[in-house]
């Protein structure tokens, strides 16, 4: 067995921050129109949520909820009773695996005094069933404030156990002090072969508990203070600046001219895109090439197979209109120019079709005028609209030596039940540091883009048509993720969550 605890002094978070953020949670679910037919939301009907028996909250009621990967759920309410207790119990059942919780939460005057989480896990296909499977208990007691909350946790396996406690130590005013401490011990069969494990490990792992306890204290600290003076309602906000290198307007405008002039140089054969000598079935057109009405069918290399419509084809403006097979993604990107960088406006409302569309689906758009960044710094800003509220990303620059200070500002506005918890999350979370990562990577890909174009932005227009068609639609064009991680799945004019 193995034992390892470390003191630590906490800021002391502000009077009544867990009530003031559990509240509004508590009201929205009380306040969901649910009923047999299912849960009524998004201006629509989520017939994969129904209240199956009972009424909403009452006791005994029960709830069947099908998740979005093909598990199933069922939730059943023990206790609804603001004043005194709330008692949930919960089984959920996907792909051969189980997993049972039991949530109850003490309350006085509506503050939440005591939680308490047990549950288990277990496997229901496949060998080795009984050996896994795990059982858990969690526990909080929050008490009135004044000293640091008393946690426990315990998980315990047919060949294991670990434990966890945090105990309070006292207190000052603004300051917490506690006690963390955790334990290990292998069971069964195993127990001497774990307790010989731990003992030779016994001073690496104390060294690494030091570590990760206080790498916790000190970001909690440099953040809970912040937390009384914050304004849990208002927008989050995440800001970096970052240094990239500039064009000037010249060069865009070859770029843009570049980009036209290899869509119009497009060849079609029997309405297949020649490509390498050959026609190809992974663009096909019906029309006459970017006259008003012509249809471009994109599949094959495309995740999303979909159908773009020109809309209009003009010297001055051009605008294309898209929708995926499924119909659960549509927009149009326009862009209005005369020979120079203009306004661009892109559009797109998606989501996965099936029972949980009527949540599942998001509105965006992106606003840019690029003949303003050069002249007066206007910024390009992208929108996205969805269940949990409104995100918008604001990219602005400014002269810096021989370069752009490119500033990223990404504004979150939460539905107003998760205002206080967004804020809190944001402030306690590495929001900031994963925030920068994104605005940097952007910059280092901008960077190597216009190294790899040279002084040739035709050519470089051109490739990018290029790999548009040969690699995928709009989901290829990875607009803002940290350099060197791996690519995931993106609706057409989507971005990365």
């Amino acid at each position: 067995m193995v034992f390892v605890r470390r003191d630590v002094r906490l800021s002391a978070l502000p009077d009544g921050l867990p009530d003031e953020v559990a509240g509004p949670v508590l009201d929205a679910v009380e306040a969901l129109a649910i009923g047999g037919d299912g849960l009524h939301a998004g201006g629509g009907v989520v017939a994969a949520a129904r209240l199956v028996q009972g009424r909403h909250l009452a006791a005994g009621s029960r709830y069947a909820v099908e998740l979005p990967d093909g598990g199933a759920a069922e939730i059943t309410v023990r206790s609804w009773d603001r004043a005194r207790r709330i008692r949930l119990d919960g089984t959920f059942a996907w792909d051969g695996h189980e997993v049972t919780a039991a949530l109850d939460v003490g309350l006085t005057a509506r503050r939440i005094r005591t939680v308490r989480l047990t549950g288990g896990y277990r496997a229901t296909r496949g060998r080795l069933r009984s050996l896994r499977r795990a059982d858990w208990t969690g526990e909080a007691r929050l008490g009135d404030g004044t000293a640091a909350p008393e946690l426990a946790l315990r998980v315990a396996h047919r060949f294991g156990a670990a434990t966890a406690r945090v105990e309070p130590k006292g207190a000052r005013r603004g300051e917490w002090r506690a006690r963390v401490a955790a334990g290990g011990r292998g069971r069964g069969v195993l127990r001497p072969f774990a307790a010989l494990g731990l003992l030779v490990a016994r001073r690496r792992i104390g060294a690494g508990f030091a570590e990760a306890v206080d790498g916790f204290a000190d970001r909690w600290n440099a953040a809970v203070p912040g937390l009384a003076q914050r304004d849990l309602d208002a927008p989050v906000t995440l800001r970096h600046t970052v240094t990239a290198r500039a064009v000037p307007r010249e060069w865009a405008g070859e770029f843009v001219a570049g980009l036209r002039a290899a869509v119009e140089g497009l060849e079609f054969r029997r309405g297949r895109l020649v490509r390498g000598g050959g026609t190809t079935d992974d663009v096909r057109l019906d029309g006459k090439h970017l006259a008003r009405g012509a249809r471009y069918r994109l599949a094959a290399v495309h995740r999303h197979p979909a159908e773009a419509t020109v809309a209009a084809w003009d010297d001055d403006r051009v605008r294309v209109e898209f929708r995926t097979d499924d119909g659960a993604t549509t927009g149009a990107f326009e862009v209005r120019t005369a020979g120079r960088p203009g306004a661009v406006h892109a559009e797109w409302r998606g989501g996965r079709p099936g029972p949980w569309a009527a949540l599942d689906t998001a509105t965006g758009r992106i606003d840019a005028d690029l003949d303003g960044w050069w002249t007066s710094g206007a910024p390009i800003v992208r929108t996205n609209v969805h269940v949990l509220g409104t995100e918008t990303l604001a990219v602005a620059c400014a002269p810096a030596g021989d370069g752009w200070a490119v500033t990223f500002t990404e504004t979150q506005e939460p539905r107003e039940w998760a205002r206080p918890l967004v804020s809190v999350v944001a402030a306690l979370a590495p929001a900031e540091d994963a925030f920068r990562d994104l605005a940097e990577g952007a910059a280092e890909r901008w960077n190597d883009a216009l190294a790899r174009a040279g002084d040739d932005p035709r050519a470089a227009a051109a490739a990018l048509v290029d790999a548009v068609l040969a690699g995928g639609l709009l989901e290829d064009l990875r607009l803002a993720r940290p350099a060197g991680v791996d690519d995931q799945e993106v609706p057409p004019g989507g971005e990365r969550p």
